[in-house]
């Protein structure tokens, strides 16, 4: 009768063991014991540490998915990494523990708000039945830090599974190309590393993103959407089949966070000194002419110095971002104004015996004053962006500051023209008294006879006036010598 009770009892177990049906709640003090419970049932269910769809009874395990962010730590643009801070929140049913007549006999609440079992399955090594969980890994992780972890189980057999994690992942398609008012999409993307879709399927719940509230959860701000660098824009949650070869295949879970970089700090603090700088180089058409030159090489070498602080703060890219294309254009502003200074203390030599250089002068003087500040401006706005005030203040303000100009130096060109042309014209009238340039030529005919060009009729008349005042000079400086050799000399 002994044996046959025994037998009777095998059964039972390997009944238990195959319908999964943990309905023997253990009593400790004549209290329910949650532990002791699902102890019981795990010793008695076949392989727990393996997902429920591994048998025929089963239909393949949902593991459904969540993500509540807290706070984005950085992105690293040097590394091309990015921090993120959130609870990951994994739910999915499991029959075999579904402990059916232990709900009954514990306080309601525990059925709402879950019987907490982490110490038991995870922190206690001396338990020996684990229960399968689902074996999420990130996919781009560097470092995977979990700060905290809760696993609770409801009726039913279903589980909820959240951690806190700090995840560090590798972003390489980061687009830099529009620094520094880029705008980046943070990929987080988790699969089951060892059981493939036929056995294990994730999908996303109804709501896959949330995030954490800051204060009153009902009034609170979002801790994500409150970093200082980078502003929240929006979010992507999809589920992508991954075939790894014809029979095996893996549910591929991913979460794209749009964010987009807080500029202002960043153009107020690298873009807005350098436009200072070239403002000043436009200005230095005010200042001595002989200085001009000198004071924007050194302006050249301040931007130089910014720029180095801005590529410290940029990755080494096979492409140009914005502020690259930015910070060369005013590189070859400056570089042209030096040039136009240089041409312009070439200009102001020997004006005397060339006029028109007089005329040339004022000109590209008049020139830099009138176009260098206001493109500059103008390229500013258009480059990085402003709001409609900012641009309708600053066009206002380059209209005006066009027309002063205009006004105060337009009339002091037409002078120094009127004055070279006259010069030129008195040249021209005596031409075997002053050497006349083949631009003056031109110049002349086109004001006087309206056409550009010069014959080879004038132009060979004009060499050889010219050669025959150098031999006249010559023939008078050999009378000069002849005349001052003392008598008797030979």
């Amino acid at each position: 009768a002994a044996l046959h009770m025994v037998l009777v009892m095998l059964c039972m177990v390997h009944i238990h063991s195959r319908d999964g049906n943990c309905s023997t709640t253990i009593f400790v003090n004549d209290q329910p014991s949650v532990v002791q419970t699902l102890a019981h049932c795990l010793s008695v269910i076949a392989d727990p540490i393996l997902p429920p769809s591994y048998y025929k009874d089963y239909n393949r395990t949902v593991v459904k998915a969540d993500i509540i962010l807290n706070n984005l730590h950085f992105i690293n643009e040097i590394e091309g990494t990015a921090q993120v801070d959130f609870y990951f929140r994994l739910f999915w049913s499991d029959p075999r523990v579904s402990l059916t007549t232990l709900w009954d006999q514990v306080n309601p609440e525990l059925s709402i708000q879950g019987a907490e079992i982490s110490g038991l399955i995870f922190d206690n090594e001396e338990f020996m039945y684990k229960l399968w969980t689902p074996d999420i890994h990130f996919v781009d992780a560097q470092s995977v830090d979990y700060i905290g972890q809760t696993l609770r189980i409801y009726p039913n057999g279903t589980l909820q599974w959240s951690r806190h994690t700090i995840l560090t992942i590798v972003q390489p398609y980061f687009d830099y190309s529009k620094y520094p008012s880029d705008k980046q999409i943070i990929e987080i993307r988790f699969e089951s590393y060892a059981f493939p879709t036929v056995f294990v399927e994730i999908e996303f719940n109804d709501i896959a993103v949330m995030f954490v509230k800051n204060g009153d959860p009902s009034t609170g701000t979002d801790n994500f959407k409150n970093n200082p660098i980078w502003k929240f824009e929006s979010f992507n949650a999809f589920v992508v089949e991954s075939v790894f070869s014809e029979v095996r295949s893996f549910s591929t879970a991913t979460v794209d966070i749009s964010v987009s970089r807080q500029s202002s700090g960043v153009i107020l603090r690298l873009v807005c000194p350098i436009v200072l700088l070239t403002l000043l180089a436009g200005c230095t058409f005010w200042a001595c002419p002989e200085s001009r030159a000198d004071t924007t090489i050194t302006l050249l070498l301040s931007v130089s110095a910014l720029y180095i602080v801005v590529f410290a703060n940029i990755p080494m890219l096979g492409y140009l971002t914005k502020m690259d294309y930015f910070t060369f254009f005013m590189f070859f502003a400056l570089v042209a104004i030096c040039l136009v200074h240089q041409t312009t203390n070439m200009l102001m030599q020997k004006q005397d015996k060339w006029p028109l250089r007089v005329f040339l002068f004022r000109l590209a003087e008049f020139i830099g004053r009138v176009f260098v500040i206001p493109f500059v401006a103008i390229y500013f706005i258009e480059f990085f962006p402003t709001t409609y005030a900012v641009r309708a203040i600053v066009i206002a303000l380059v209209c005006g500051f066009i027309s002063v100009v205009c006004f105060t130096d337009a009339m002091g060109v037409v002078s120094k023209y009127v004055y070279s042309m006259k010069m030129v014209e008195l040249k021209m009238d005596r031409p075997t008294e002053y050497d006349i340039s083949t631009f003056e030529i031109i110049l002349f005919n086109l004001v006087k006879y309206k056409k550009l060009s010069i014959s080879l009729s004038e132009h060979s008349r004009m060499r050889l006036m010219k050669e025959s005042r150098i031999k006249q000079a010559r023939m008078q400086v050999d009378d000069g010598d002849i005349a001052m050799r003392p008598f008797g000399s030979t």
